[in-house]
């Protein structure tokens, strides 16, 4: 019998010695000192541990710990600290309690693992290491360096990310009137799982960045001044009017959707957006810089306003919808076609200007008619082929310049007090729609214009010094002493009125059918005329 139970007590030791352990002495020691438990036995699997006796001192993590049924720090009164001098491992598998005295202080890459719930009412102080546990913060927790929480972190009270701490919350969270506290230089991940937030949370301070990788919805207050950045997942924001305070100096969208659904304007310094979308009922002015290399933006309103109130970079293929789009400074557009659906209304302010770049298409692409009003300047000064404008427009008190290539507008739009100048051995080109000048729009320069389709009336003056095509359309000039170039290239099947008082001196008209109408009081001289009779003169 006694080689029975020897055999026994030699495999099964933690049978016979697990219960609660208990810290015996308000001096620091470390975990390994089985002098400083009571029992004198280092904590087995299936302990209890409690380190509550009153008094300052610290209990230093030196090894890896057994697998705990609990844990419980912090005493009556004094300050009981549990620290890590190693990478090494906390494992509870049931309740771990850090109690209002309590602080856990986490260091060298360590771990704290385990089933069950972290209920934190005192301070967890945690740098570089990984808590593969739910938590529950009732009180503060302190992010100093890199930090990952890849169990579920439930936020009732303050999460300090502090200078150099980037806190990753990878298994979700949720804010109950939580707080995250962003100091600058620190950072906050909202990288896997959902993410939900209370209307009486908070992001709050001037830190480097936060990020949102995956699906939230928040209904707090956001007053943060640092880098905000959506990178994937659902982003919804539904806070009440008055918590959308600041949402970082600079907003980046690079995939997802982010929702802002609070009416409140969104007042950021620089947007950048290269995917995703961006959208909500939410008001938006960029106030410095707005970078759009693809991507959707769109409200649930066409009424929902962007404005623009310094400096645009369009630079490739992206959607508008349902927005409104105000832009009160300069946008240049080099790349990429500028899609535009579903009510979207894009105005170009007085002293404003769209520069186009390239040769693409900024128009129309479905859904409820879309409208461009321009009452600034619109210009095209590089690229050598064509700048499609076909959207329906409205321009008023605005210039057009042709610097480069050609600019044609294919759908219907009117013009009052608008000037079009054409430089460059450039072309000016009507391809679709009907165009009406009034007297005060001028086209004028060195260029071309061509003329290929619609019914078009020009009422102001018309003197361009490189020449006039007219090659489809019904076309009636009012404007006083045209100007056609060096010569009117006119084809079959169409009709070209010139109404004017004053008299017109056409170098050259290059025919090939058609009628051309001079309804005039005065004189003509037509040096040259080439090509087959005209059907009528």
């Amino acid at each position: 019998m006694r080689r029975i139970y020897f055999l026994i007590l030699l495999v099964f030791p933690a049978m016979i010695f697990a219960g609660t352990k208990t810290w015996n002495a308000a001096i620091d020691g470390n975990w390994n000192d089985l002098t400083k438990w009571s029992p004198n036995v280092v904590p087995v699997a299936g302990d209890t541990v409690l380190i509550t006796l009153s008094g300052d001192y610290s209990v230093t993590m030196n090894t890896n710990s057994a697998a705990l049924s609990n844990f419980v720090i912090g005493g009556a009164s004094g300050i009981q600290t549990l620290l890590w001098s190693a990478s090494v491992t906390l494992t509870v598998n049931g309740a771990m309690t850090i109690n209002s005295n309590g602080v856990v202080t986490l260091t060298q890459n360590s771990w704290i693992v385990g089933t069950d719930t972290i209920y934190n009412y005192g301070t967890m102080r945690l740098t570089n290491q990984r808590i593969d546990k739910e938590t529950i913060n009732l009180d503060s927790i302190e992010i100093l360096g890199g930090v990952n929480f890849d169990d579920h972190l439930i936020n009732r009270d303050t999460v300090f990310v502090r200078a150099g701490g980037t806190l990753s919350l990878n298994d979700g969270s949720t804010a109950q009137n939580g707080v995250f506290d962003i100091i600058a230089g620190g950072n906050l991940v909202f990288n896997t799982g959902t993410h939900l937030a209370n209307a009486a949370s908070k992001i709050q301070g001037s830190g480097g960045y936060v990020k949102w990788n995956s699906a939230t919805t928040n209904s707090g207050v956001i007053n943060f001044l640092g880098r905000t950045q959506i990178l994937n997942g659902t982003i919804t924001f539904n806070g009440l009017s008055g918590s959308l305070v600041k949402f970082g100096d600079t907003l980046e969208v690079f995939a997802g959707t982010v929702n802002f659904n609070t009416g409140d304007s969104i007042i950021v310094s620089t947007l950048t957006l290269s995917s995703g979308t961006l959208t909500g009922n939410s008001p938006m002015r960029i106030v410095n810089q707005f970078n759009w290399s693809g991507g959707t933006l769109s409200a649930t309103d066409s009424t929902i306003t962007t404005v623009i109130q310094s400096q645009a970079l369009f630079n490739n293929t992206h959607a508008f919808r349902k927005r409104t789009m105000i832009n009160q400074g300069t946008i240049t557009w080099t790349v990429g076609h500028w899609e535009n659906y579903d009510g979207a209304i894009v105005k170009n302010n007085s002293g404003a200007i769209i520069d186009a770049q390239g040769d693409y298409f900024f128009y129309h692409n479905g859904g409820t008619v879309t409208n461009f009003i321009n009452n600034g300047t619109l210009r095209k000064t590089a690229g050598t082929g064509l700048t499609t404008i076909q959207i329906q427009s409205t321009h008023t008190n605005g210039q057009i310049q042709v610097q480069s290539g050609t600019m044609t507008f294919n759908v219907v739009a009117t013009y009052t007090n608008t000037d079009f100048t054409i430089t460059n051995n450039s072309i000016l080109q009507f391809n679709g729609g009907n165009h009406t000048l009034d007297a005060n729009s001028d086209i004028t320069g060195t260029g071309a214009v061509r003329i290929y389709a619609g019914t078009n009336t020009f009422s102001g003056i018309h003197s361009v010094t490189d020449s006039t095509g007219i090659y489809g359309g019904t076309n009636t000039w009012n404007g006083t002493t045209p100007n056609f170039g060096q010569r009117i290239i006119h084809s079959s099947g169409l009709t070209a009125n010139i109404n004017t008082q004053d008299s017109v001196i056409i170098d050259r008209i290059s025919v090939s059918g058609g009628t051309i109408n001079f309804n005039m009081t005065d004189s003509i001289r037509v040096n040259t005329i080439e090509g087959v009779p005209l059907g009528g003169l």
